[in-house]
């Protein structure tokens, strides 16, 4: 029986995994470079941190829902609601607090 899938972000040319995730269920993932370190925050809460591979967003190709190979088996299984990108990293206070903000919007 299949519980639940791991969602890998793909920052800085560093890997940021989730635990793993129950289906039919909606999260809120936040990825955020900052001072050489990439943050992962799943619904308002840190849940993992790493050393970036590349320090500027500029140095590699983004892609959302898919790797940058595209290939079937790395695609995103599932819906993606929203996305925003930021000219600047934000804090794990305002992480928390867009969280807050929206999640009733999407049933979190």
């Amino acid at each position: 029986t299949v519980v639940g899938r791991a969602v890998g972000f793909f920052v800085g040319g560093t890997a940021l995994n989730t635990p793993v995730l129950s289906l039919n269920q909606t999260y809120c993932g936040v990825a955020v470079m900052s001072g050489g370190t990439g943050y992962l925050y799943l619904d308002g809460k840190l849940s993992t941190s790493g050393a970036l591979l590349y320090g500027a967003i500029d140095d590699i190709t983004s892609a959302i829902g898919g790797s940058r190979q595209f290939t079937s088996l790395k695609q995103f299984q599932g819906s993606i609601y929203s996305t925003k990108v930021y000219n600047r990293a934000l804090t794990a206070n305002e992480v928390k607090q867009n969280f807050e903000a929206t999640r009733s919007r999407f049933g979190i």
